[in-house]
């Protein structure tokens, strides 16, 4: 569909969305539409009536609040589109409020399992060096796993980091003195990258997202940590950073 292809360049060319973010997008405005031609309707006839049909369909197939939420900002961002390029004259979604959001207790590491998990990768190794600085990094700074796999030695300076995040946003970061020495005495001994990528693997020369997340969760489980969360995600709540302040809190949450 010509409107949908057009929608999804805008987003890659003019928004900068990730391949990710509009892979989704499309995923969510293609069943939308399938639903629709299902019904007989064309894109430019979709009324609230017809919205609340469609959420109602949504509900049968047990989709989840934060599915539904996602797909409704998908199709409210295609509609205001069509809208600017005059197809449509209003957005039957904007009426439309997003439902609840599932609350959940967050998963936590305490202070001393944190300690732990530190001390499993041993600073006697190129190996062992390159993992202590992935954890110290993400829990000093809090970027996200993929900004840490893309910040290059020249990113560096002193004890700040230039990081670009989501959006092409270009954000300053701080560490502390834990993660500076892990960082000189890696960077100084054991570094075996291109001098381009901060953190490197021997083989490739680019570490990715999948597996410093297997690298974390690996450490935690040779802590001995029973149920540690999964995946890291960057606090919201609380900034861990300058020589880990985290030892004042006596729980490190994760969401």
């Amino acid at each position: 569909m010509k409107y949908l292809s057009d929608y999804l360049e805008y987003l890659k060319y003019q928004k900068n969305y990730s391949d990710e973010t509009i892979h989704s997008y499309s995923i969510d405005i293609e069943e939308f539409l399938d639903y629709i031609n299902s019904e007989c309707i064309n894109i430019c006839e979709v009324g609230y009536d017809v919205v609340k049909a469609w959420l109602i369909n949504l509900d049968e197939k047990k989709n989840k609040s934060t599915t539904v939420s996602r797909k409704i900002s998908s199709l409210r961002g295609f509609y205001k589109y069509l809208i600017n390029n005059k197809v449509m004259d209003s957005n039957p979604f904007s009426l439309v409020s997003l439902p609840k959001k599932e609350r959940h207790l967050p998963r936590f590491f305490y202070y001393n399992e944190l300690e732990e998990m530190f001390q499993v990768p041993k600073l006697n190794t190129a190996l062992g060096q390159r993992d202590r600085l992935l954890l110290e990094m993400l829990y000093a700074t809090g970027v996200r796993v993929s900004e840490l796999v893309n910040i290059k030695v020249s990113d560096i300076n002193g004890e700040e980091i230039r990081v670009l995040g989501k959006g092409n946003k270009e954000r300053i970061v701080e560490f502390g003195d834990y993660a500076e020495s892990i960082l000189e005495l890696y960077l100084n001994t054991s570094y075996f990258g291109d001098g381009y990528y901060c953190v490197a693997d021997a083989s490739e020369g680019y570490y990715d997202k999948k597996t410093i997340d297997m690298n974390r969760n690996e450490a935690s489980m040779l802590a001995g940590i029973p149920n540690a969360p999964s995946a890291y995600c960057p606090t919201k709540h609380l900034k861990l950073a300058k020589q880990r302040q985290i030892q004042v809190l006596d729980k490190i949450y994760l969401y």
